[in-house]
């Protein structure tokens, strides 16, 4: 008997889908990652947030819409004004239609484009919350960066009604219905956390997709003490809405990240 393949849904496929790309200080990779991007999507809005090399003219060339902010504002205050831009239909061309989701990547070569078409799937039959995994290839991740999403990860499980393993992969796919419910607040990279607490508050379960993460000679720009705190900040918050997830049923991930109501 042959497997049953869910259908594509209507207004689900890759030309309903805009690449939301932020960078700072790029320059070197972002071509190469709007280019391949958009051989899955034709749609890609790169965010420029503040930097000071060519970036953005680099983004241009390879084909992207670009949004330059004259000063450095933070990824989630990228990511936000990307996502606002984006489905408010400010990146269609020739008539189309305004996209139904956005692809979330970073700029700098970590995450691979040619792993999009695994969110496109998933989207086309009927997912609202993909969120890339990366614990399957955790042996290629620095070992600082392993350890604090591990901490960082730990200290979210309680919060969540979910399992999670990984929750600082920025590599996403969210849909518009589902953001226009979440009033995401952060600016900068605590955003990945408030994503996954803003959906566990409305019900919502991501998909998780396996995904590679190739690492470079790139420093990384996350400041420890800083970004430490606004991440504890974050958590004293979700203590104050009541978010703690006692009940929590299964500890691994799982759900189909469909917005329910």
């Amino acid at each position: 008997m042959t497997p049953h393949t869910p259908r594509p849904l209507a207004g689900r496929t890759s030309n309903d889908v805009c690449v939301v790309i932020p960078v700072h200080n790029e320059v070197c990779t972002i071509g190469s990652v709007v280019l391949a991007a958009r051989r899955h999507c034709e749609r890609v809005l790169v965010v420029d947030d503040g930097s000071t090399d060519d970036s953005a003219r680099a983004a241009e060339l390879a084909g992207a819409r670009v949004i330059r902010q004259g000063r450095r504002r933070g990824k989630g205050a990228a990511l936000r004004k990307g996502l606002q831009t984006a489905f408010a239909g400010r990146v269609s061309a020739g008539g189309a239609t305004r996209p139904n989701a956005a692809l979330l990547m970073d700029g700098d070569g970590q995450h691979q484009p040619q792993e999009i078409p695994r969110f496109l799937a998933l989207f086309g039959v009927g997912a609202d919350f993909i969120v890339g995994d990366r614990s399957a290839t955790w042996s290629a991740m620095p070992r600082t960066r392993l350890w604090t999403n591990r901490l960082m990860t730990c200290a979210l499980r309680p919060f969540l009604h979910f399992g999670l393993h990984d929750s600082q992969c920025g590599f996403r796919l969210v849909s518009a219905d589902l953001w226009a419910r979440l009033s995401i607040e952060s600016d900068h990279y605590e955003i990945e956390s408030e994503t996954l607490l803003a959906a566990s508050r409305n019900g919502v379960r991501p998909v998780y997709v396996t995904v590679t993460t190739h690492y470079g000679g790139e420093r990384s720009k996350i400041r420890p003490l800083v970004d430490s705190f606004r991440f504890l900040r974050l958590l004293a918050r979700s203590l104050l809405h009541g978010d703690v997830a006692l009940n929590q049923a299964n500890s691994e991930p799982m759900g189909i990240g469909r917005a329910h109501g």
